[in-house]
């Protein structure tokens, strides 16, 4: 299984990368740059999670508006030069530019397996309607986010522990005077101990 371009890409190792990238900016509508980094890294961190690894494989970073693909700008700028996809900047009232991108290319559905479809689809279904605002918001809610400093790689294993919650008082109290929960802690710890 691999991604068929109409030019091979220069990438060499970012093809999956870049195959996300057309397939996302495909199938969200009103799709820009953050948007599109943030979904991006929905469906590798659920990728790593289910299937024990991305589905880009490509590493992310910390950055100011959420995690970004370490290799995203050259993923994009190839996708951009091979017109697979055009880039349009807007600009708005504040001032700012918002970077609409449309897909002149579809994505293939050999680019991905079935296992990763199926991720793609349920991220799609449950965030491509978001504004990139509400996804920057949702990823720094993320444990991912909050364990790892600006510019710093977000390490995949994080992905188990994305949406980890301290337990309130009340659900700590609860678990403390439930009997399953307490021997299956004093059998964790008497594993423990046998092993040593």
């Amino acid at each position: 299984m691999g991604t068929r371009f109409a030019v091979p890409s220069p990438n060499k190792g970012l093809e999956k990368l870049e195959a996300l990238i057309l397939c996302l900016a495909e199938r969200a509508p009103d799709i820009g740059v953050t948007k599109l980094e943030k979904l991006m890294y929905l469906c590798d961190f659920e990728a790593a999670k289910e299937l024990g690894k991305s589905i880009s494989e490509d590493p992310y970073r910390n950055f100011q508006w959420g995690p970004v693909p370490k290799h995203f700008i050259p993923a994009l700028d190839f996708l951009v030069k091979e017109k697979q996809i055009t880039k349009t900047e807007i600009p708005l009232p504040s001032g700012r530019k918002f970077i609409e991108l449309v897909p002149a290319k579809k994505c293939e559905r050999d680019a991905f397996s079935k296992e990763e479809w199926v991720i793609i689809d349920r991220v799609l279904t449950a965030h491509a309607t978001k504004s990139a605002a509400e996804l920057v918001e949702l990823t720094h809610k993320e444990l991912t986010w909050k364990l790892t400093k600006r510019n710093e790689e977000i390490p995949y294993f994080l992905a188990h522990y994305r949406n980890y919650q301290k337990p309130s008082p009340q659900e700590l109290d609860a678990l403390l005077r439930d009997p399953d929960y307490i021997r299956s802690i004093t059998n964790q710890i008497a594993a423990e101990r046998a092993v040593r």
